[in-house]
């Protein structure tokens, strides 16, 4: 299970640009847990009201291209990627599959730690069999999934909690965008010249 001094760390150094009192505001949420010994809940009690991001999907299907080009369908549940905004507004959804950690054969304690960068570990009751692989997204029509979410042929699973949010957002930020390594900087650097 992630530490919450491990979640504080990351939302400090995740979040470099976000102005001091917004960061702040967000360790001290994460703080408060820790001094009245609660347990954390990173999924909300029921699901919003609303197709939202971070909330986790029944089975839909996963295509993906291996090593020699040959295209692989798949079946899994499914974390929403894109903004609620952007969900509302926008013509396609992104989805990233949640798989069981039973199909791990290693590393399943730095998954469960959320040391893995493309891997995401949700330690409640609903996820806690689980993990979301951040690597293999798939892009549907947002029309498509809210059918079929509204036909019952897709259910929403869960949502996240405002704290659930916070791990997400970190974990996107330090999957996507966390700095590159000297020498590929180097490099860009040099492409400059």
């Amino acid at each position: 299970m992630i530490m919450l001094k491990e979640l504080i760390n990351f939302v400090d150094a995740s979040f470099p640009s976000i102005p001091y009192g917004e960061k702040e505001e967000a360790k001290r949420a994460i703080k408060q847990f820790e001094k009245t010994g609660e347990t954390v809940n990173y999924l909300y009690r029921d699901i919003l009201p609303e197709l939202s991001q971070g909330d986790i999907l029944s089975e839909v299907p996963f295509l993906f291209y291996d090593s020699d080009g040959t295209a692989n369908r798949l079946k899994a549940k499914a974390m929403v990627i894109n903004t609620s905004c952007h969900i509302e507004n926008k013509s396609f959804l992104t989805l990233v599959p949640v798989f069981s950690l039973t199909q791990m054969e290693t590393c399943v304690d730095a998954v469960k730690s959320n040391k893995i960068y493309e891997l995401m570990y949700i330690p409640d009751i609903k996820l806690r069999e689980y993990y979301i692989d951040f690597s293999m997204p798939v892009t549907y029509s947002v029309k498509l999934i809210k059918e079929q979410i509204d036909k019952g042929r897709i259910q929403r699973i869960a949502s996240l909690s405002q704290i659930g949010y916070y791990l997400l957002l970190i974990k996107l930020n330090i999957y996507l965008m966390r700095r590159e390594d000297p020498d590929t900087m180097e490099q860009r650097k040099e492409a400059l010249c």
